[in-house]
């Protein structure tokens, strides 16, 4: 028999469920029930996306050593969403994100619009943005413990605004 490397098992509640007739057995199976829904919840990646730092419900990899009398304690991550506004063709803009603790960037999300005159006539662009037959016209992102940077390339369209969400693990 193959056993797989990693676990194949993510939060799921039955859709259906049977109750016993005995009052102690209903009362332990209520419980139960409560606490696996709770639980379910609880690890579920939450769809909000705000301005301030949101837990996203999703759990990282821990770094601590795995022994029997200590659970491994994963990390949760949280989401925070940037708008800004325009930013010219060959222009950088930097964004005070205000987070204390980060420890890591563990997904990066961006878009905007733009005034789709240079190249592909794109209206919409990814960031970052990465153009391959012409390197002027990529956007890239990047950030430290205090800004987030994102330079708009010489050879790209102007953009009109956009939006950067970090999903980050703090201390």
């Amino acid at each position: 028999m193959t056993t797989q490397p990693f676990s194949l098992s993510v939060p799921f509640l039955p859709t259906t469920q049977s109750f016993p007739q005995d009052p102690q057995e209903l009362r332990s199976t209520l419980s139960k029930r409560d606490t696996d829904i709770a639980q379910v919840v609880n690890t579920k990646t939450n769809g909000a996306y705000n301005t301030v730092p949101l837990n996203t419900g999703n759990k990282y990899y821990s770094l601590q050593t795995a022994d029997n009398q200590t659970p491994q304690q994963q990390r949760t991550s949280f989401r925070q969403v940037f708008p800004f506004e325009a930013i010219a063709a060959g222009v950088t803009i930097t964004i005070t994100h205000g987070i204390v603790g980060i420890t890591q960037i563990v997904s990066w999300i961006g878009s905007c619009v733009t005034d789709a005159s240079i190249i592909t006539n794109a209206k919409y662009e990814p960031i970052p943005f990465v153009y391959p037959p012409d390197a002027t016209a990529n956007v890239g992102v990047y950030a430290n413990d205090m800004i987030i940077t994102i330079v708009n390339g010489g050879g790209n369209n102007n953009i009109l605004n956009g939006t950067i969400t970090l999903e980050f693990l703090l201390n």
